[in-house]
């Protein structure tokens, strides 16, 4: 049986040769004969262990492979995916904003938001992209915040967000609608809360 290259640089490196037949014949005594006798056999159960795991290797080298190419072109199939989702919100006409738990307003944000509040709500407290008072409506606003995104919360999402505010004045005349709706995980825990603010004209 050929040896393998790794089973060759043992036998060279313990013993000065790869010859197994000069070893055998070089052992002294009955006890190192039988021993250096059995080494052959037991070298071709090395390179079989050797080939096997060098076959795993492989195959897992290509299941990585696969996996990568998948996740890239699922990457891309994302990406343009939310490419698209931002131009259709965009064309509702509806600001649509997420904020978690630190009421901080994340990236993701429609383009009628900058429209409707003035400026991109990223990293702003929502508080503030509403335009509430500091005084008479945010401790409301932020008590409500909290005890939604509680674990221990009893009450229904809807009947926490109750308190928010649902309509805002806007300096130029007409109005914003608001709504909230809760995201969650897999699980069920609650992430981000969702903010849809709708424009309507002086009645």
């Amino acid at each position: 049986m050929a040896r393998s290259p790794k089973i060759r640089r043992q036998l060279r490196k313990a013993f000065d040769t790869e010859d197994i037949g000069l070893l055998a014949n070089a052992g002294c005594g009955p006890a190192t004969g039988v021993l250096l006798s059995g080494l052959e056999h037991f070298l071709d159960q090395v390179d079989a262990a050797y080939a096997q795991n060098d076959e795993r290797v492989k195959l897992a080298a290509r299941n990585l492979q696969l996996c990568s190419e998948e996740l890239t072109q699922t990457n891309c199939e994302l990406k343009a995916f939310n490419a698209v989702m931002h131009t259709m919100l965009g064309e509702l006409g509806q600001g649509l904003m997420m904020f978690g738990p630190d009421g901080l307003c994340s990236g993701s944000y429609s383009s009628a938001c900058v429209t409707l509040f003035g400026m991109p709500p990223a990293g702003r407290p929502i508080a503030e992209v509403l335009g509430l008072d500091e005084a008479s409506t945010r401790p409301a606003f932020q008590a409500a915040i909290d005890l939604a995104y509680r674990d221990d919360r009893a009450m229904p999402f809807d009947d926490v967000m109750a308190a928010a505010p649902r309509r805002i004045e806007r300096a130029g005349g007409g109005h914003l609608e608001l709504s909230y709706r809760p995201i969650r995980d897999c699980s069920g825990q609650l992430v981000s809360i969702l903010v849809i603010a709708t424009g309507c004209a002086v009645s």
